[in-house]
């Protein structure tokens, strides 16, 4: 859900507790909703699979390797959406 787009929008709280060597990985939908050559998204399956792939990985690491296989994906089709990605390793 956006934050602050549209007027009247009811949110919910939450808390997560970040240990050491977590990431944490904020993305709009662009990244998920990236259209393959097949038509198909990225989908949050392919995402999650990279996240657990990359438990070595800095966060520069991470943010790179997430940007490349999305454009990958993506191969000749136009960027339909922002891309846009945070990527933090707590310390």
């Amino acid at each position: 859900m956006p934050v602050g787009i549209l007027p009247g929008s009811q949110y919910s709280a939450g808390q997560v507790q970040l240990k050491g060597d977590d990431f944490l990985v904020i993305y709009t939908d662009g990244i998920t909703e990236a259209v393959g050559d097949k038509d198909e998204l990225f989908g949050e399956q392919r995402l999650e699979k990279l996240l657990r792939e990359s438990r070595a990985r800095t966060a520069e690491e991470l943010r790179d390797s997430i940007l490349q296989k999305v454009a990958e994906f993506s191969g000749s089709q136009p960027q339909a959406d922002d891309e846009t990605l945070l990527v933090a390793r707590i310390q």
